[in-house]
């Protein structure tokens, strides 16, 4: 197939499967409601009508998602280099700004076809594919909270959301303050795990903002606790006051301690916080906590044992497409996956016995501990696959990783 035409069909592909999910989306379903209504038979153009709400809302949702996933990849690309996140992109080679037109998440890159406009020198696929996955993670968070009225979320009062003939929006201002708050959340894991896959250690101010917006919420509002710190949870539990908000967040980085320290076993075998602090494999270390403290915070040290069991396993899977980063950069990037899975499904993964959470059975947590450390033995660093000479590749080998993170560059 020629270059052009791969290139249109590349941008061309999405968009059209795009408008033909949206079109057996608002169709089938108009239909299916028509069909399966008793009481009356309303008209099928009133029953498109909801259905085209839901539609923009959450293109709407994408849309911002995806942009906020484009300032993620300038934050990883800059905060390492010690440059501020501020001002326009710009193309990585001749610092040309981006115009706003080729500034689009994702159809930008492509109308481009992944290069600069100005130089022609090529730009990163890394570019869309952040952007997919952010605007996906984080749009599914929002269209559970924001636009259903929080229905996936355990121990909050609220109607929920009801498919119906004329469905509108459940905005509520409880679950719409939370939902926002956990779309924040799963931003500042995507920027620590967008870091950290290039084996670059995290810039301290990154960590020190990715805490105050991920821990000072629940401090200053403790309904954002949604699940509480304690073992044994009565089924009426609700949100305490500021004592079991602090409780609630030293629960969550206790968790994240002891299960990065069961990892580190593997990812970080020669850690030593006492006798080499400054060491790298310290520094990975600590960098492991801050990666898995966010996610403890939001959900508490319950759902952290099921959150990081499932981050391991994608960052398994994620090694035929990753072949040349380590068990931490893969299992770095994983994390913000698994912790958006957990907050799409928190209300039926808590109320189940058979999965970590304030309803688990005491064996539950025991055996995702020990899950995680054999998933841990998987994560081990392997030599890299042998580069052919003669051929450029986009990615570094696993010694050249080390040596930029020992020296502190960026990749």
């Amino acid at each position: 197939m020629p270059k052009r035409r791969r290139w249109n069909c590349l941008l061309w592909g999405p968009l059209l499967l795009i408008a033909a999910v949206a079109v057996l989306y608002v169709v089938g379903t108009s239909l299916w409601l028509s069909w399966g209504s008793k009481s009356y038979a309303p008209r099928f153009a009133d029953l498109m009508i909801p259905r085209l709400i839901d539609l923009v809302v959450l293109g709407w949702l994408f849309w911002i998602s995806s942009a906020i996933g484009s300032f993620l990849n300038v934050v990883a690309y800059r905060l390492p280099l010690g440059r501020g996140v501020g001002g326009f992109s710009g193309c990585p080679y001749c610092q040309a700004p981006i115009a706003a037109r080729d500034n689009i998440p994702l159809f930008g890159w492509l109308a481009l076809r992944g290069r600069c406009r100005t130089c022609h020198l090529p730009i990163a696929s890394r570019y869309p594919i952040v952007e997919t996955a952010v605007g996906l993670s984080m749009s599914l968070v929002g269209v559970m909270e924001l636009y259903l009225g929080g229905v996936n979320l355990p121990y909050v009062t609220t109607h929920g959301f009801s498919f119906g003939i004329a469905h509108l929006p459940n905005v509520w201002s409880e679950p719409f303050a939370i939902g926002i708050y956990h779309m924040l959340a799963v931003a500042c894991s995507w920027a620590v795990g967008l870091i950290r896959v290039d084996s670059v250690r995290l810039p301290g101010r990154l960590i020190g903002w990715c805490f105050a917006i991920v821990a000072l919420p629940i401090l200053v509002w403790p309904p954002l606790q949604i699940v509480s710190w304690q073992v044994d949870v009565e089924s009426g539990w609700q949100a305490g006051g500021y004592v079991s908000a602090m409780l609630r967040i030293v629960t969550g980085l206790a968790a994240a301690g002891v299960l990065s320290r069961a990892l580190g076993r593997s990812l970080t075998p020669a850690a030593d916080i006492k006798l080499d602090p400054l060491g790298k494999q310290t520094v990975r270390l600590l960098d492991l906590i801050v990666i898995m403290a966010l996610p403890g915070m939001v959900v508490g040290w319950q759902a952290l044992f099921g959150v990081t069991f499932l981050a391991c396993l994608i960052a398994i899977y994620l090694r035929r497409y990753l072949p040349t980063r380590d068990g931490l950069a893969r299992f770095a990037v994983a994390m913000p996956v698994a912790l958006c899975l957990q907050l799409a499904g928190w209300r039926w993964l808590d109320g189940s016995p058979y999965w970590p959470g304030t309803h688990a059975l005491p064996i539950v947590m025991i055996v995702s501990f020990f899950a995680v450390l054999v998933c841990g033995l998987w994560l081990r660093n392997r030599p890299a696959p042998p580069q052919r000479v003669g051929l450029q590749s986009d990615t570094i080998t696993a010694e050249a990783e080390q040596e930029k993170e020992s020296s502190g560059e960026s990749v």
